[in-house]
């Protein structure tokens, strides 16, 4: 692909199951990954994000678990760059995702470095 705009999503969805020794489940989850990058010749580098929302409750022992249900609910952004290695066919890629809005979930800094080869 050449240089411009680029803009990219992911829908997840995760269904746990019941933790037997605790009789314990958790609702399922809905999370949308989202960017908005700019490429110019080996960089890319934008804006990245993510949406995280419970939409089943929680259940404990057969019973609803307070309060309503613990739902989960998560909204992060933060800047994304990236750099290409074609001779390599790779790319390095570092996202910084700060918390935005959180219910039932950790308030920390997500920082993922990673590094892709193609074979």
């Amino acid at each position: 692909m050449g240089d411009g705009l680029e803009l990219s999503a992911r829908l997840f969805l995760d269904f746990a199951s019941t933790n037997t020794a605790t009789n314990y489940s958790t609702g399922a989850v809905a999370d949308i990954d989202f960017a908005i990058t700019e490429k110019f010749g080996r960089w890319q580098a934008g804006l990245a994000g993510y949406y995280g929302h419970q939409w089943q409750n929680d259940i404990h022992n057969g019973m609803i678990v307070a309060p309503n249900g613990k739902n989960l609910e998560t909204i992060g952004v933060g800047p994304v760059v990236a750099y290409a290695i074609p001779e390599w066919n790779a790319v390095w890629k570092l996202k910084v995702l700060e918390p935005m809005t959180q219910r039932n979930s950790l308030n920390t800094t997500r920082v993922f470095l990673s590094f892709n080869k193609g074979f």
